[in-house]
């Protein structure tokens, strides 16, 4: 049963002027794409599974480029927090600014940006750079700057993104998570599985 909660309720229709920065594993999906494109390698290409430990040698960036050259992902097959995917497309349909930011690689951002249709930029990882923690909140801040961006998170990782938002947003959280984005980030909204909302 799906549950709200607002702490001070609007009707305000107009966009929010402030974008909208989204992460993808955990949050905009349930699961986490780097382990599911290691299980669809080891359904369709098995041996590779062998390289995976000469493959991280690169680094985690190299490692996610390397997976990305032998598996595709279908975007329409990802388990989408439906709760949050809704209140992302209202915001879309308002006119907001809304960004995918993820430490997954740009052979699966992108077609999941495409999918949903919804996302006007892609921050995600590449060969050279592993778009997770401090990286990512560096590249937020260099394009909206300090408080110039709202965040959407669900873990640890996030923790140092949110204290640079202006609101954090906060979803399916793991454990002790949303306690440590209190002390650093003026929480927004709250959205978890079974579909309940905290809004300030």
């Amino acid at each position: 049963m799906a549950l709200s909660y607002f702490m001070n309720p609007s009707t305000d229709t107009q966009a929010d002027s402030v974008p909208l920065c989204v992460d993808l594993d955990g949050t905009l999906v349930r699961s986490d794409t780097l382990i599911e494109s290691v299980k669809q390698m080891a359904r369709t290409r098995f041996h590779y599974l062998f390289m995976l430990p000469w493959w991280l040698r690169k680094g985690r960036a190299g490692l996610k480029d390397m997976i990305a050259t032998h598996v595709t992902l279908d975007a329409g097959a990802l388990p989408y927090q439906q709760a949050f995917v809704a209140y992302l497309r209202s915001e879309h349909d308002k006119g907001r600014t809304l960004v995918l930011t993820t430490a997954a690689h740009h052979s699966i951002a992108d077609p999941i940006a495409a999918y949903l249709g919804i996302f006007d930029e892609v921050f995600a990882t590449d060969a050279q750079r592993n778009n997770k923690g401090s990286n990512k909140r560096d590249e937020l801040i260099e394009h909206y700057g300090i408080k110039g961006f709202d965040y959407a998170g669900n873990s640890t990782a996030d923790i140092d993104v949110w204290r640079e938002a202006r609101l954090a947003i906060v979803v399916n959280p793991h454990r002790g998570v949303l306690n440590r984005a209190q002390k650093v980030a003026t929480i927004d909204r709250v959205f978890e599985d079974r579909g309940a909302i905290w809004r300030r």
